[in-house]
């Protein structure tokens, strides 16, 4: 198993916002993907920005590549 880490901010005002977001597509677009084992979204205040943490797992890097692209240690 493979675990991948993405970090984003936003500032506080706008993280219920983009928690929505997350929740209707970065979430569901992990968990189409073939091999992946699990996706979680992660928050943490820090004084006026909110951190965001995904946490994604998955079965292989090619299973990465299906979601990601060729270029496995990027953001997508």
């Amino acid at each position: 198993m493979i675990a991948r880490i993405w970090h984003g901010m936003t500032p506080v005002e706008k993280a219920d916002e983009y928690t929505d977001y997350l929740h209707r597509t970065g979430l569901p677009d992990y968990k189409a993907t073939e091999g992946n084992l699990g996706a979680y979204i992660l928050k943490r205040p820090e004084g006026n920005k909110m951190h965001f943490i995904a946490l994604t797992f998955w079965e292989s890097k090619e299973a990465i590549r299906r979601f990601a692209g060729d270029q496995i240690e990027r953001a997508r």
